[in-house]
């Protein structure tokens, strides 16, 4: 990933005025562990050195493979494609999201999309205890940027967007060895 584009990108903000409508896609999964030992393992998941689910490869700046996200921290989530020429362009110029932490706590993060995305919005990942099971709760808000990114996300994106956050949390079940119990995307 190249650190000087990131450092580019811009906050891409919710806009009621503008032509697309602001859109919310909520899923809740149960699982069968306390909520701060699941929010950990949920954070180690996603900090692995060169983190896959699915198509999606999660991407962070030099150095910070393998360490704990930070707030302020950039990264991308790259669809990967096979090594073709002009794969790399094509990953970096329509096939990556690009956002940056600006919330955490141990039991919730936030991140908020960057230029370079069809959408302008955030996604939040909130980890509410039940005793010795808890809830995590995703809220993905957004906002096409534009008439391509309708057709972006209603064709392949949001679908993708959700199977990317079941890999996630079936990986930080699995490390755990928790069932999960629910999940609205079953």
């Amino acid at each position: 990933m190249n650190a000087t584009k990131m450092a580019r990108r811009r906050p891409l903000a919710l806009d009621p005025a503008r032509r697309f409508a602001i859109k919310r896609n909520v899923h809740e999964w149960v699982i069968g562990a306390e909520a701060q030992r699941f929010a950990q393992a949920f954070a180690d998941v996603l900090g692995t050195p060169g983190a896959r689910f699915g198509a999606i490869e999660v991407q962070r700046l030099p150095g910070r493979d393998g360490q704990p996200f930070a707030v302020g921290e950039r990264f991308a989530g790259c669809v990967k494609l096979p090594h073709l020429p002009f794969s790399r362009w094509l990953e970096d110029n329509l096939f990556s999201d690009y956002a940056e932490m600006v919330e955490m706590t141990p039991l919730r993060v936030v991140y908020r999309y960057l230029s370079g995305c069809p959408m302008a919005g955030t996604s939040t990942f909130e980890v509410q205890p039940l005793g010795d099971r808890c809830r995590l709760r995703v809220i993905f808000e957004h906002q096409e940027v534009g008439g391509f990114a309708v057709t972006i996300l209603h064709r392949f994106g949001i679908r993708m967007h959700d199977r990317v956050t079941q890999a996630q949390v079936e990986a930080a079940a699995a490390r755990l060895s928790a069932p999960i119990l629910s999940s609205t995307l079953e």
